[in-house]
């Protein structure tokens, strides 16, 4: 790469562009030059003035800008350590040279999207990899199955649980006619709605994956999706601990859904 100009997408393309994906053309041409320290109005103009018509060069310069701020804003591009405090020169940041190419820059960029520190423990270790592979069904279908997984775990001393599968399975645990994961403090309102949150949340989004190809696409809405996925299993594993001296359980036999 040569002149900025060759690294980037054409100058429509640009223009139409998120600062976000125009960034990760940025960065790859910056850290394909030797490290330097740079002034950014003052590198950009450096690097478009002879390549772009006297027409296009506001508004390159402009789209440009926003890709740097961008790089700044999360942490890829900061302040020069060699310089006086308020100084305006900049250099790509530790961060910023690990992210050798194209494809690691993006990765990173999905990675923003869904702090680690939302996500249980497990569901991080297992799904992780996979959401920056942009593989999001597979991220939901694993996160989801987490919850029954533990929830089963649970319930085996308590009851057979390979007799229900899904859905079932959850009604059955956390039922108020004798569920291991039932609080007999609940307000029993409130524990009715706590069964539809955590069996209709299951169905709603595990069920789909379970049985075609749903083609999640967007990587916040996968992550917004794991979120809830950790934010229910911290739950069941909660009413896990809290419940945990029931001695004996008695089931009535609730009326089940077909749902799995």
């Amino acid at each position: 790469m040569s002149e900025l100009r060759d690294a980037l997408p054409s100058f429509e393309d640009c223009i139409e562009l998120d600062p976000a994906d125009l960034a990760v053309y940025l960065l790859e041409f910056i850290n394909s030059r030797t490290l330097i320290s740079m002034r950014a109005s003052d590198w950009i103009h450096s690097q478009t003035q002879k390549s772009y018509s006297e027409t296009e060069l506001p508004r390159i310069k402009e789209a440009l800008l926003e890709a740097w701020a961008w790089l700044e804003n999360n942490g890829l591009i900061g302040l020069d350590p060699s310089q006086t405090s308020g100084s305006l020169w900049r250099v790509v940041t530790r961060r910023g040279r690990a992210l050798k190419n194209r494809s690691s820059i993006q990765s990173f960029q999905k990675s923003i999207c869904l702090p680690r520190d939302l996500l249980h423990p497990v569901i991080f270790s297992n799904c992780w990899a996979d959401f920056l592979k942009a593989k999001y069904d597979q991220c939901v279908l694993s996160a989801f199955a987490e919850i029954e997984y533990r929830v089963r775990e649970l319930c085996e001393p308590h009851f057979k649980t390979e007799e229900l599968m899904g859905v079932n399975l959850l009604r059955r645990a956390f039922s108020s006619k004798g569920g291991p994961l039932f609080d007999p403090e609940d307000v029993p309102a409130e524990a009715d709605r706590l069964i539809e949150l955590i069996a209709g949340s299951y169905g709603w989004c595990k069920n789909p994956q379970s049985h075609r190809r749903v083609g999640l696409a967007d990587p916040r809405e996968t992550g917004q999706l794991l979120v809830l996925a950790s934010y229910l299993l911290e739950m069941v594993e909660k009413r896990g601990r809290t419940v945990s001296t029931h001695k004996s359980v008695v089931f009535v036999e609730p009326n089940l859904s077909t749902d799995i």
